[in-house]
């Protein structure tokens, strides 16, 4: 069963100019870098996207129920103001690209209606796939929970998370 954490950025904000470095969708991480933050600057047409409180009340609702549509369970959604966390699984044969534009798009969809419409997302959402119920446990108990946003969690994959942590 396919496992994912699909993260999905604001956008323009996690620029190459981030302290902690950037994410380039052919290179994957690069380092901190002011020229190429300015470059990319200049060719945005539309300014940072940074999410309120009713942008990720709208993203958790619309993720959590995306998996009736698209044959998933959706475990977990995080938020922050500059990007929301998809975690998510499924059983039939449709690639992680599939699955993580599907959620995407619905998500997408909801801001425009609700908000008007703009590019609310980086171009290339990012993803982990997860391989092991280490993993899975790590995402659900220790990391999602540190994001400051509005946040979701699947109660039963918690409490199973919990069991297992307990041992």
């Amino acid at each position: 069963m396919p496992c994912y954490l699909y993260s999905y950025h604001g956008h323009g904000t996690w620029m190459p100019d981030r302290r902690h470095g950037y994410v380039h969708r052919m290179r994957g991480l690069q380092p901190f870098d002011p020229s190429m933050a300015k470059a990319y600057r200049a060719q945005q047409r539309e300014g940072a996207v940074l999410f309120e409180r009713e942008h990720q009340l709208l993203i958790v609702r619309i993720a959590r129920g995306a998996d009736a549509f698209i044959d998933a369970i959706v475990h977990a959604v995080a938020t922050e103001p500059t990007h929301a966390h998809v975690l998510i699984s499924w059983k039939h044969d449709r690639d992680w690209k599939s699955m993580r534009t599907s959620v995407r798009s619905a998500i997408t969809r909801a801001l425009n209606e609700q908000f008007g419409k703009r590019s609310w997302f980086s171009d290339s959402p990012s993803r982990k796939r997860v391989h092991d119920i280490e993993h899975f446990d790590y995402l659900m108990l220790e990391y999602l929970p540190k994001h400051s946003g509005v946040q979701w969690f699947r109660e039963a994959d918690v409490k199973a998370a919990r069991r297992r942590a307990a041992k």
